[in-house]
């Protein structure tokens, strides 16, 4: 089916997403970048690296290492790949060491920090992050309805806090992590998402997962699962095989979406 804008929504609703929406009684959450802001990533850690090796911050240089950072988490399967890695999986901070270890070098900046210390940094500063301002009115309003679950590829040292930290545990008891499945959203045998499943007790048909990477989109359909799209930042989607069933600005729109009264 075509994807739907909340907006769109309003005033008709397609019979294939208002049908696919009708038996929805849970909703999983994806984390980083639908619920935290990921913005501020980049700023905590370098702040915090160049504190930590007394290096004053070239803000050019430690922002063009974190792009060139997230481009290797991407490569190695954590948002946006289509399939998983070969070598199997790997925690979060593990890929983090891994691609700093990689990309340090570039900018001759290998001797100045130790790759697993920079690791250690930037999944500490995901356990740090604002959430947006439209999640926990949103969360508020979807907990009246929905049972919900935090899903994310992440790992345990850092999620649970993120989410404490943020003041989003009270609306998602059900929680689901990448290290504790052992295995990614992407994961083409369905174990993250089975494990969404089991922690909210509900088949695939009654729960919708939300997410703003194409991981989320594409996991939660192979899982049969429906997908919602967050797209903050007007992105085109760049997929023709897969699509999302709907798509919201914000958690607001999600809201607004799932708790419409053209929603059965």
């Amino acid at each position: 089916m075509d994807p739907v804008t909340s907006k769109e929504r309003r005033s008709a609703v397609p019979a294939g997403v208002s049908a696919a929406l009708a038996g929805v009684t849970a909703v999983s959450l994806d984390v980083y970048g639908t619920l935290l802001d990921l913005d501020a990533v980049s700023e905590v850690t370098i702040t915090s690296v160049c504190d930590l090796v007394g290096a004053p911050p070239d803000l050019r240089i430690w922002r063009q290492v974190s792009s060139d950072i997230f481009d290797q988490m991407r490569r190695m399967e954590f948002g946006e790949a289509s399939e998983p890695p070969s070598s199997g999986f790997r925690p979060v901070r593990r890929m983090f060491e891994e691609a700093y270890r990689r990309v340090l070098p570039r900018f001759g900046l290998a001797k100045l920090i130790d790759p697993a210390q920079a690791a250690f940094i930037v999944t500490e500063a995901h356990a740090k992050l604002p959430p947006y301002p439209d999640v926990l009115p949103a969360l508020r309003r979807l907990a009246e309805r929905f049972a919900l679950c935090a899903a994310s590829d992440a790992d345990e040292a850092f999620l649970h806090r993120a989410l404490e930290h943020a003041g989003l545990a009270p609306y998602l008891g059900a929680r689901v992590s990448s290290e504790t499945v052992g295995a990614y959203k992407i994961d083409p045998c369905g174990r993250f998402f089975g494990a969404v499943l089991a922690a909210l007790g509900r088949e695939a048909e009654a729960v919708v997962h939300v997410g703003d990477g194409q991981s989320d989109i594409i996991g939660a359909k192979r899982s049969g699962l429906v997908a919602v799209w967050v797209n903050r930042g007007g992105r085109a989607w760049g997929r023709t095989d897969v699509a999302p069933d709907a798509v919201v600005g914000d958690l607001e729109e999600l809201a607004d979406l799932l708790l419409s009264p053209a929603t059965p």
